[in-house]
């Protein structure tokens, strides 16, 4: 071979291994750049060692955390710390309270137009749920006067204390599962003016369903045009002692209404003797529906002759 064979030959190879060297530099562009992105999971998102708690046990812990405790058993939170000047103190209300609620429970349970027993149970029964449950100390359990106008004007009384019960139990239910679903938004809804419509519509409704006894008359008329129409049509039938009765006790309960108001002496300046009476004062006008009840039962029963209606 000649050296110009070899020159020719060593000159070819050059040109191959540059061509070689071209076409992987232009392989490499043509391949786009790509990035590896690595994510880490937590513990219980996946794996095959690691597998997500069910459901009932993430809903169980949510359920028995102290939080969740304390805020559907207040009981919980106040009761270690009860003192024996809170029991002092609850003792006192307790009994303040006790005196207004049953007779106030023995009245509305008239008004729903049930025997007054079901307003005395009524009275107690939901103190002892409160225990428990109750989120505040401020506000009195039982019957009230809208409650039991509602009542009446269900129809449950019509057949018999057994349809105010289960009223009472269906009204419980809905009210649980309203509480469970965080539906106390809608009472933004309401506007103020309506309920307090309501109210005052409840009163002389309520006012309308006891004047028949307030005045010892006797009529089966019911609804609250019909009882007016016929307390003026009998108006004649009237139990002179019966009205005498009723209405000097609606006057003392009045009266002992603003004695509350009665405040001898000045702030920070008061002797034993005036905050005594002061004391005094409040409670008489506290408990001035059971004082007026307890002297006009005794009354009643004094000057009422055996046999006699």
């Amino acid at each position: 071979m000649t050296a110009n064979d070899e020159s020719v030959s060593s000159s070819s190879a050059s040109e191959k291994s540059f061509q070689t060297d071209s076409d992987d530099e232009a392989n490499q562009a043509e391949i786009p750049s790509s990035s590896v992105t690595v994510v880490r999971l937590k513990q219980g998102h996946g794996g095959d060692d690691s597998l997500p708690p069910p459901w009932w046990k993430k809903r169980r812990e949510r359920i028995f955390r102290k939080k969740t405790l304390y805020m559907r058993f207040p009981i919980l939170k106040w009761l270690p710390k009860y003192s024996a000047q809170d029991f002092v103190a609850d003792l006192v209300a307790g009994i303040t309270v006790g005196v207004t609620v049953i007779p106030q429970g023995l009245a509305y349970a008239t008004v729903a137009g049930l025997p007054p027993g079901y307003g005395l149970y009524a009275s107690y029964v939901g103190c002892f749920v409160y225990l428990l449950f109750g989120s505040t100390p401020v506000v009195t359990i039982g019957p009230t006067a809208l409650m039991s106008l509602v009542t009446y004007d269900s129809g449950a009384a019509l057949l018999g204390p057994e349809a105010a019960i289960l009223l009472a139990f269906l009204t419980g239910c809905i009210v649980l599962l309203f509480g469970l679903l965080n539906f106390g938004f809608l009472i933004d809804f309401i506007a103020a003016p309506v309920v307090a419509g309501f109210t005052s519509a409840a009163a002389f409704t309520i006012a309308t369903t006891q004047i028949e006894a307030l005045l010892g008359l006797k009529f089966d008329d019911e609804g609250f045009l019909n009882t007016w129409i016929a307390v003026f049509e009998h108006i004649e039938e009237t139990k002179k002692w019966d009205a005498v009765l009723g209405l000097s006790s609606i006057a003392i309960l009045l009266l002992l209404r603003i004695l509350d108001q009665v405040k001898l002496g000045k702030e920070g300046e008061r002797k034993r003797w005036q905050n005594w009476v002061n004391s005094t004062c409040w409670l008489i006008s506290v408990s001035r529906n059971a004082i007026v009840i307890i002297a006009a039962s005794i009354l009643a029963y004094a000057l009422t002759e055996p046999g006699q209606k």
